[in-house]
C-alpha cells in the first residue's frame, strides 16, 4: 500500500482503527414553535465544544510543539465566529430542521465556496471547519469523540493509528494519553498541507495520508510496517524487515542529533562559499520557531495574514507592534517584510472591504485581477499606512536590517509608484 509522505521515518506495530464514521446525522422536521429551542441547543453545543478545546489546551505539556496550541486556537476561532451560529440559525428557521442537519447544510454551502479557491493550502482549511462542525454535532448527538472511545485496558503494544481522518484536536487528545504508544499514523484522506499532517510532522510521528481503503484493508490488530520515508505500508513484515527498519530509525535519530549540533554553525560549502538560510513566516507567532531552528533571518514575512479573517483592518499601531515583535525577536538579523499580497483567494472580509470603501466584487480571473500591488495602489491610504508602520518598526533595528518586498511587480513603473508612496509615508 502507498500514500503521501508527511513525516519521514519507519516504524512497526499493531494497527488500531479509529474512525469517525460512527457519527450519523439524521434529518427531522421541527415546528416553528421549536425553532427557538433548536437554536438554543446549537448555542449550548457550540459552547460545550469550545470548553472541550479549552480543557485540552490546558493539559498540553511544555514539550508540545508550537503548532499544537496554534491549531487549537484555529478551532476555537472558528467556534467563536458569530456567523457559525447566525447562519446556521437562519437555516433552522428557513428549512425548519434540527440543528445537526442545519450544520450539515451549512457545511455543504461552505464546501462549495472553498472549491472555488485556487490555493491548495487555503482550500484545505475546509478540513478544520469540518472538524469543528463535527465536534458540535457530536455534542448535539450525545456522542463522545472518536479519540476518547479508546479504552485504556486494550493497549500493551506499540500502535499505528488507522483513520479515515484525524483532526489536530483528536491527535493531541491521543498524544496526552500515557497508556497509548503511537508510533505511526495512516489516514485515508487528507493532504500534506492539512493541519493534522503539519502537527504529525511537528510531533515527529511517521505519517502517511491518502492511503486508499486503509481501514477496510488493515482494520485493527494486524502487524504492519510503515515506511513514511518511502511512502509505503508493509503488512506482516518479516524479522529481517523489522531489523532493517530499526537500523533506519537509529540512523535518522543520529542524523537529527547531528543537525541540532550544527544549528548554530556558519553555513559554508566545502569549497568555501557562504550560504544564508532564511525562514518564511505568516504571523509574528511563527518567529520563535524560526529562531529556534537557527535561521539567519526572515526571508519572507507574509503580512497579508494580519489582514484576513477579521471584521476590521489592523490600524497603524497594531501593525507597528506586529512588525517590531518579529524585528526585535530576530535580534539584529535581516527581516524581509512583504507588503500585503491581498486579492484573489486572499481577500479581506466583507466588513473589512467595506471600511476600504470596496463593495464585494467577483472577478473572472482573480490571479490577474486586483491583487498584490494593484490592490495596494487602488487603496493607496491603506498601502501608505502599512509602509509607514514598517518604517516606524524598522527604527528599532540597525540600519539595513529590515527590507521591504513587493508582491506582484509587473513593470518598472510599479517600483516608481511604490517609491512615491514611500516618500509620502
Amino acid at each position: 500500500m502507498t500514500g503521501l509522505k508527511v513525516c519521514p521515518g519507519v516504524a512497526w506495530g499493531l494497527t488500531l482503527q479509529l474512525t469517525s464514521s460512527d457519527l450519523e446525522i439524521h434529518q427531522f422536521a421541527i415546528d416553528k414553535s421549536a425553532v427557538r429551542g433548536e437554536i438554543q441547543r446549537l448555542r449550548m453545543a457550540t459552547a460545550s465544544a469550545n470548553k472541550q478545546l479549552e480543557q485540552l489546551a490546558e493539559t498540553l505539556d511544555e514539550d508540545a510543539p508550537a503548532e499544537a496550541s496554534a491549531f487549537l486556537d484555529v478551532y476555537q476561532t472558528i467556534l467563536q465566529d458569530p456567523s457559525l451560529i447566525t447562519e446556521t440559525a437562519d437555516i433552522i428557521r428557513e428549512k425548519l430542521v434540527n440543528a445537526e442537519w442545519a450544520l450539515s447544510l451549512r457545511l455543504e454551502q461552505i464546501r462549495r465556496d472553498f472549491e472555488q479557491i485556487d490555493d491548495d493550502y487555503l482550500r484545505n482549511r475546509l478540513e478544520d471547519i469540518s472538524g469543528v462542525f463535527q465536534r458540535i454535532q457530536r455534542v448535539l448527538a450525545g456522542r463522545r469523540s472518536a479519540a476518547s472511545l479508546l479504552k485504556a485496558e486494550e493497549f500493551d503494544d506499540s500502535f499505528i493509528l488507522i483513520a479515515d481522518q484525524l483532526g489536530p484536536a483528536d491527535m493531541l487528545q491521543l498524544r496526552e494519553r500515557d497508556d497509548l504508544d503511537i508510533v505511526g499514523i495512516i489516514m485515508e484522506t487528507g493532504s500534506v498541507t492539512s493541519h493534522s499532517a503539519i502537527l504529525a510532522a511537528s510531533l515527529g510521528i511517521p505519517t502517511l495520508v491518502g492511503v486508499t481503503n486503509a481501514i477496510e484493508r488493515l482494520g485493527t490488530g494486524r502487524e504492519i510496517l510503515i515506511d513514511a520515508t518511502a511512502g509505503t505500508v508493509k503488512v506482516a513484515p518479516s524479522p529481517e524487515e523489522k531489523k532493517a527498519a530499526a537500523a533506519t530509525m537509529k540512523s535518522l535519530r543520529q542524523r537529527k542529533r547531528l543537525l541540532q549540533k550544527l544549528r548554530d554553525e556558519m553555513p559554508v560549502t566545502t569549497d568555501g562559499h557562504s550560504v544564508r538560510l532564511y525562514a518564511n513566516i505568516a504571523l509574528p507567532e511563527d518567529m520563535p520557531d524560526a529562531r529556534k531552528a537557527g535561521a539567519n533571518g526572515i526571508g519572507l514575512f507574509r503580512t497579508e495574514f494580519l489582514f484576513l479573517n477579521r471584521d476590521a483592518l489592523p490600524d497603524e499601531e497594531e501593525q507597528v507592534s506586529a512588525y517590531q515583535k518579529v524585528i526585535r525577536g530576530m535580534r539584529g538579523k535581516t527581516v524581509t517584510i512583504r507588503t500585503a499580497d491581498l486579492g484573489g483567494d486572499k481577500m479581506p472580509s466583507k466588513e473589512a472591504l467595506a471600511l476600504l470603501g470596496e463593495d464585494e466584487f467577483d472577478e473572472e480571473n482573480p490571479a490577474l485581477g486586483l491583487r498584490g500591488l494593484r490592490f495596494a495602489f487602488t487603496h493607496r491610504p491603506f498601502f501608505i499606512t502599512q509602509l509607514r508602520a514598517i518604517m516606524r518598526a524598522a527604527t528599532s533595528a540597525p540600519v539595513g536590517t529590515v527590507r521591504i518586498l513587493l508582491p506582484m511587480v509587473t513593470s518598472a513603473s510599479d517600483v516608481t509608484e511604490v517609491r512615491l508612496c514611500l516618500a509620502q509615508a
